[in-house]
């Protein structure tokens, strides 16, 4: 009997779970149909080129100007801002995009990056390849190149708490190549990796979390980028 009950416990457990799942999924793809990315062209010699996924693009963002992207143009009224970000992008993707501007020059490059690749199940081996050959390309492009994978994986509230078992230690491999290869390069690297006992953002998911509770709210991307402008080195 005990047993049993246990079993119809686990079954409503999940038949939850898959329907809490299909539902932020579902609002995930009207954040990102709602979303319009934020650029702007200026006559100033100061060009600030944003690259990588769904975060640099500003799904979850309530208006283009509370993006980062948005967040940049705020603080440097003057600069033109290009925003290069393609929802769902992998590492793969970001090397296309970097290629694109080839042969530009921007004041600095702020990537963000990596948050598909793990949770894609992708081969994390070639994606820290392909973010070494996307360095090398975004060093080409400005002095300044900032990288910013999203951090812990595991934590995303639209994933069940297993899931962390998953994508934390994957989250953690990324971070881990990538800190390696900004150092290499001698670019500047933000790291936003939490444990989960220590994340700020599950306290308050609704002030954090789009309604897709994977993709940052307008306080998720302040916080982001105050932590990206902290990153920064002086001079730009």
């Amino acid at each position: 009997m005990i047993l049993k009950m246990i079993l119809v416990l686990i079954g409503l457990w999940a038949v939850v779970s898959l329907g809490m799942l299909l539902w932020h999924i579902h609002a995930g793809q009207q954040v990102r149909r709602a979303t319009k990315k934020y650029e702007r062209t200026t006559s100033s010699a100061q060009r600030i080129l944003l690259a990588g996924d769904s975060v640099i693009f500003g799904v979850g963002a309530t208006k283009p100007e509370t993006s980062i992207a948005g967040l940049f143009g705020r603080d440097f009224p003057e600069a033109s801002i290009t925003n290069i970000g393609v929802s769902g992008a992998e590492v793969d993707g970001l090397v296309t995009q970097l290629q694109s501007v080839h042969g530009q020059h921007f004041s600095i490059v702020v990537i963000i990056i990596g948050a598909n690749d793990v949770v894609h199940l992708a081969k994390l081996k070639q994606s820290l390849t392909n973010l070494d050959q996307a360095l090398t390309l975004a060093t080409q492009l400005a002095d300044q190149v900032v990288l910013m994978p999203e951090g812990n994986m595991g934590n995303a509230p639209i994933f069940p708490r297993v899931a962390s078992l998953l994508l934390t230690p994957r989250s953690q491999q990324f971070r881990t190549g990538a800190i390696a290869l900004a150092k290499q390069y001698g670019i500047s690297y933000v790291d936003v990796f939490v444990k989960r006992d220590d994340d700020m953002w599950r306290r308050d998911v609704k002030k954090f979390y789009a309604a897709d509770f994977f993709h940052p709210a307008d306080a998720g991307y302040l916080d982001w980028y105050t932590a990206i402008r902290a990153g920064m080195k002086a001079g730009v």
